[in-house]
């Protein structure tokens, strides 16, 4: 049943690769900037 699905959702259009595509930048940016706010709290302290 679930291989099914996912082989469904891998023949969608490309609009879904595009949402999918700017969901992971989205993410990465955030973790980014989670990161840095870390280190800039961490570096003062050291």
């Amino acid at each position: 049943m679930s291989r099914q699905k996912t082989y469904r959702r891998k023949k969608r259009s490309a609009k879904e690769k595009r949402r999918l595509f700017f969901g992971i930048i989205i993410i990465l940016l955030f973790v980014i900037s989670f990161l840095a706010a870390v280190v800039f709290v961490i570096l003062p302290g050291m």
